[in-house]
């Protein structure tokens, strides 16, 4: 997953919005068994974050996003071995607004 650091770099790269906050916490994601699908988790995480993505970004991209976040989730959730601290990223952005040309 992305540090703060590295999340924080993509925004400012972009260009099309500013962050006005960027906190982390941690939680201990306890026993591997209750992190058994991965699917379902992506789904959970899709219950509360999509009306926001829509929002911001439209419906074209929500599929793909989705899509890709499940691929990640799979793949990191598969080289755990053991329990360990998950870290969790609040970002609020502000979009950038862009002046017209004159």
């Amino acid at each position: 997953m992305a540090s703060p650091e590295e999340v924080k770099d993509v925004v400012d790269r972009e260009g099309s919005f500013a962050i006005e906050q960027l906190d982390t916490f941690y939680i201990e994601n306890g026993d591997k068994a209750i992190w058994d699908n991965e699917e379902k988790i992506a789904q959970n995480v899709r219950s509360f974050t999509e009306s926001m993505m829509l929002h911001q970004f439209g419906i074209e991209i929500l599929d793909k996003l989705y899509e890709n976040f499940t691929h990640i989730l799979i793949r990191d959730l598969a080289r755990q071995t053991e329990p360990n601290k998950i870290t969790s990223i609040i970002l609020v952005l502000r979009r950038n607004l862009r002046l017209p040309s004159p």
